[in-house]
């Protein structure tokens, strides 16, 4: 599925055919949304690479100030208890998670990819 799944956004992508590059995968369940995740990263991994922007985009004064520099794929979700130390540090806590919701609406950023359960 995550072949499936790059190959359709590249595919997209080359022909301009989404909204700033912007892909949202829901996922039924944490298990799932984090394995994907893991495979997506393993055929992409400059995916997981944090960046100031987009690429081919230029930041003015003011956009540097508002976009923060990130990967390109994230997982959007709450975090739990029981969650892998990596996957829970990942998540990040709820402030977190709202500002991933105002860097994904952005166009510039690098956040175009966000993995998401049952939202």
């Amino acid at each position: 599925m995550a072949a499936d799944f790059v190959h359709h956004y590249e595919a997209r992508i080359e022909e301009g055919a989404t909204v700033a590059g912007k892909a949202m995968f829901v996922s039924s369940n944490r298990q799932v949304a984090y394995a994907f995740y893991k495979e997506v990263v393993a055929l992409r991994p400059q995916w997981a690479e944090v960046r100031v922007c987009a690429d081919g985009e230029e930041l003015t004064e003011q956009e540097k100030k508002q976009i923060m520099p990130m990967e390109r794929i994230k997982l959007v979700m709450t975090r739990g208890q029981d969650d892998d130390p990596a996957l829970y540090e990942m998540l990040g806590t709820k402030d977190y998670r709202k500002e991933l919701d105002r860097q994904f609406k952005t166009s510039k950023s690098n956040f175009k990819i966000a993995i998401v359960v049952d939202m």
